[in-house]
């Protein structure tokens, strides 16, 4: 039987960067195991509280325990009250009990992603894909597992598969448009970026990633009429006014910018993002200790993120004081704490302990932020020089060779101000 229109409704607004994060609790309430009921399954349970439907159910499990379609309720009961491990164990035994069941293979897989045991849960989607490959939910997350490993070909074409569930959800369709670009098709791109904005329109987090990619791709002037377009329906939106303010700056448009700042800074004044924004405008002009001033009360107002402490870093390199330089140690230290995942702190500070002339403390970060992001053009390089230094030469051609590879497609460290201003644009 087919899934409810009530339920493909609730499928079409699951949110992607919580699915590609391996998501919250609160966002895994947002669709608990909507993605793999049939219509009859969720029926049986719908009007019942999930509590009670388990604790009948654990009744009648102790006197069927062979009985998989016990095992498979017990387990959406757990799911619904986000009992996520013990809901893994009865989808498991209920496969163990009816392997071909693809409800339970796919819902075993959802509660997998959300236990954060993503390979486990890929290896059964892909399962699913084998058995039922017009079904689009399984493409759906096999294409966000290869996301995250910016094999952006295979996400694609596995977005592509998993059909309107990607490429007519304005939740999904963000993470589909940056897989085009990355993938070598900005005019899929594009497409998909306007997409989302015509299925959402007075949604913030399209016209940002819309005038992003356009920042990207050097049309900045087009970006600044997106921000536009999206600040006259959402007119106290801080994001918005943030970004359309770091894009005059790059435009030298610097009044313009600084009154925009200054209205985005009034609309929250609790918020680090103006000040973000004022010192990126402050690097472009050159005003390096104005700009760490500024970042540097951005982290005030925010001590725990990870942005201002980078870019106070970024103002700290340029202006070049070497009296500074510990101080300029410890904010990459402090962003590198903040943000693990980042590969960008623990390689600017490799830079400068190279720099400082300290290369065994240099290898081991920028060693780790290689292991963050293979393709880091900074780490790779600089370790090529350092591993030349040390009479490594195989490791050192190994390492330089990988740099020219990657050096133009890593469009983000092409442009230093538009890598900033991806920095800005984090949520």
């Amino acid at each position: 039987m087919a899934i409810s229109s009530a339920l493909e409704e609730r499928i079409l607004r699951v949110p992607a960067r919580d699915w590609a994060n391996h998501g919250s609790r609160s966002s895994f309430v947002r669709f608990l195991c909507v993605l793999c009921l049939s219509a009859v399954t969720f029926a049986q349970t719908q009007g019942e509280e999930p509590s009670k439907a388990l604790d009948r159910l654990l009744a009648l499990y102790k006197s069927q325990p062979s009985d998989w379609r016990v095992c498979h309720q017990i387990g959406l009961s757990y799911m619904r009250l986000e009992q996520l491990d013990r809901a893994r164990e009865f989808f498991q035994k209920t496969l163990a009990l009816n392997a071909s069941f693809l409800p339970a293979r796919k819902n075993l897989a959802t509660t997998l992603w959300f236990l954060n045991r993503k390979r486990e849960a890929e290896r059964e989607f892909r399962t699913v894909t084998r058995a039922s490959p017009d079904d689009p939910v399984p493409h759906l997350y096999v294409g966000l597992a290869e996301y995250e490993r910016k094999r952006f070909l295979e996400a694609m074409e596995q977005f592509e598969k998993a059909g309107d569930l990607a490429l007519k959800n304005p939740e999904v369709l963000p993470v589909v448009a940056e897989t085009y670009d990355r993938a070598g098709q900005p005019e899929k791109a594009y497409a998909a970026y306007k997409k989302a904005i015509e299925l959402d329109p007075s949604a913030e987090d399209g016209y940002i990633a819309l005038a992003g990619f356009a920042v990207d791709h050097q049309n900045n002037e087009f970006a600044l009429k997106v921000t536009s377009q999206g600040l006259e329906k959402m007119p106290g939106s801080l994001r918005l006014l943030v970004l359309r303010g770091l894009i005059q700056a790059l435009l030298g448009k610097q009044e313009d910018a600084e009154r925009t700042l200054l209205d985005a800074s009034r609309s929250d004044p609790k918020s680090s993002l103006p000040l973000l924004a004022v010192g990126v405008s402050q690097l472009e002009r050159g005003r390096y200790q104005d700009a760490a001033a500024s970042f540097r009360r951005a982290a005030d107002i925010a001590p725990g993120d990870f942005r201002a402490r980078y870019l106070y870093a970024t103002a700290l390199r340029r202006a070049g004081d070497p009296y500074r330089r510990e101080e300029l140690i410890a904010a990459l230290r402090k962003a590198g704490a903040l943000n693990p995942k980042d590969a960008r702190p623990p390689a600017m500070l490799g830079q400068v302990l190279m720099e400082a002339g300290r290369p065994g403390e240099a290898v081991t970060e920028l060693e780790k932020s290689l292991r963050i992001d293979p393709e880091n053009p900074t780490a790779l390089y600089q370790l090529g020089l350092l591993y030349r230094d040390q009479g490594k030469k195989e490791l050192s051609r190994k390492m330089l060779r990988e740099f020219e590879g990657v050096k133009f497609k890593k469009k983000e460290e092409e442009d230093e101000a538009v890598q900033i201003l991806r920095i800005v644009r984090e949520r």
